[in-house]
């Protein structure tokens, strides 16, 4: 028996991306969106569904090329994760995490939801469900802390730790119905 496998598509991005910085979001509510880290403290968007030149988007985008937006950050890009904020709206959040802070973009509206001091430095993100909190949580590691901020960019959960967070996951360990870091 000879199984084959053959890709359905393909495409050449033409930059250079970082390991361990890439998400993909649904930053319209419907159509996944590769996101990824470039050089120069870039952030590249690829979606094929829809095309930045053709259409009236709020986005300001230092460049287009038909399915790929890049966003130009300023700032070194230690962390990026994709995900549901705000328990109203289906459209996802792009979180960036950097060694000063961390900033909650909305990219459909092109729009910060809130950025906030991290002096600890940004080493990893992830959003989810956490313990009794109402919504999402947005739950930041960094050099020997956690922080946990909620929709609006308030501290929610505070953690010391015994060293640098550079991976973070919610899932319900203990069987209560509750995830927990």
């Amino acid at each position: 028996m000879d199984i084959s496998t053959k890709p359905v598509f393909s495409f050449s991005l033409n930059y250079k991306v970082f390991e361990k910085l890439v998400t993909c979001g649904k930053y319209d509510g419907i159509h996944s969106c590769l996101t990824m880290v470039t050089t120069a403290d870039k952030i590249l968007i690829h979606t094929p569904h829809k095309r930045y030149g053709l259409q009236n988007s709020k986005l300001s985008i230092s460049e287009i090329k038909n399915d790929i937006a890049l966003l130009n950050m300023n700032f070194p890009i230690r962390a990026i994760v994709a995900g549901r904020l705000k328990k109203d709206d289906e459209r996802d959040v792009l979180v960036i995490g950097s060694p000063s802070h961390v900033l909650a973009y909305h990219v459909d509206e092109n729009c910060n939801m809130f950025q906030r001091d991290f002096h600890e430095g940004v080493r990893s993100a992830v959003i989810g469900s956490y313990a009794n909190n109402p919504g999402n949580t947005l739950i930041v590691g960094g050099n020997a802390v956690v922080r946990g901020y909620n929709q609006d960019g308030t501290e929610v959960l505070w953690l010391i730790t015994a060293g640098s967070v550079v991976a973070l996951l919610l899932i319900d360990i203990d069987k209560d119905g509750q995830n927990e870091v």
